[in-house]
């Protein structure tokens, strides 16, 4: 045998806690303890996958993963014409031809499989809309409708060209597409020291994340909140903004990460596996309940060759 390739994994305590109160259980109407381990073992699922897709994904540059800078999968691939993340624009889905061409990508690179011959799929809900909307000769929908439309009642992409789908609200989506249309000018504005909120006549259109320029706007500046037609800007004020400074926001390509793997793409490091605490009752009078999880663990991309990154926008294109 040949000598392993090594990866430095650091270990990296992760965990967070809630403190149940008793006079919570005796005077709410509702049954609070289920409530609150529902919540605690979804934080936990939302917390490790953030963990391990922080790792598959490709971040900003200079972000920091487990004490490292984050480099992600330099295997990507791009919806329609693409070449670049900042060059996606909204007709730019996924498509049967993406999920084709990322299997046969994988099986050239002599990446083992994770499911028998089947390779992993971690895909958005929004992603999938667009690949089940598919039509046509060599599409997903086609042998569904005419031999098991079991899949389409369920609203599920399950096994297909060479994959076994996940689908999760928790992929990674960012506003780093192409510019779309450009919006309209402000009605009336107020300055603050660290944010200024703008007052249009209609946000119709406008989504959290679409790029915000203008007098006294900050290169680079973003919308980070919308509250019926005000929208709230965070930026570093060079001027004065006033009820006539004109402000163009323009909207924003969203972007869906959507990842294929086979073994070997992502290595894990556990000390002690991720699982629900119960602290102790320190009050003399056992009011004070706290109830949390704990876990100790690393992850790093072990092999290249056995990991995809597919970059696409998605037909509806929400926040």
């Amino acid at each position: 045998m040949a000598t392993p390739t090594y990866t430095t994994i650091t270990l990296v305590e992760r965990g967070n806690a809630v403190l149940v109160t008793r006079a919570l259980e005796l005077f709410s109407l509702a049954d609070v303890d289920p409530a609150i381990a529902n919540i605690i073992a979804f934080n936990m699922a939302d917390s490790i996958d953030t963990v391990a897709q922080n790792v598959l994904a490709d971040r900003a540059s200079g972000s920091i993963i487990n004490g490292t800078a984050n480099t992600g999968s330099t295997n990507v691939l791009y919806g329609g014409t693409a070449t670049t993340s900042g060059s996606l624009t909204s007709s730019d889905v996924f498509t049967s031809a993406l999920a084709r061409k990322t299997t046969a990508k994988l099986r050239s690179n002599k990446a083992i499989p994770r499911k028998g011959s089947l390779y992993w799929g971690g895909i958005h809900p929004e992603v999938a809309l667009d690949l089940r909307a598919e039509t046509g000769v060599g599409s997903w929908r086609q042998p569904h409708e005419y031999q098991s439309n079991e899949n389409i009642w369920a609203g599920e992409l399950g096994t297909y060209e060479g994959a076994f789908y996940v689908e999760s609200p928790r992929l990674f989506s960012d506003k780093t597409g192409a510019d779309r249309t450009t919006s309209g000018t402000t009605a009336s504005a107020t300055s603050a020291s660290a944010a200024t909120v703008i007052t249009f006549t209609s946000t119709s259109g406008l989504n959290v994340g679409d790029k915000v320029s203008g007098t006294g706007i900050a290169t680079g500046a973003k919308v980070t909140a919308i509250d019926g037609t005000s929208v709230t800007v965070s930026i570093a004020n060079t001027a004065a903004v006033t009820a006539t400074t004109a402000i163009t926001i323009t909207p924003v390509t969203k972007v869906f990460n959507t990842y294929f793997a086979g073994q070997q793409a992502l290595a894990e490091a556990v000390a002690e596996e991720p699982h629900v605490v119960i602290g102790p009752v320190v009050d003399k009078l056992m009011r004070h309940r706290p109830l949390g999880w704990y876990g100790v663990l690393g992850h790093a991309i072990y092999r290249q060759e056995a990991l995809y990154r597919v970059e696409t926008s998605s037909s509806i294109d929400f926040v």
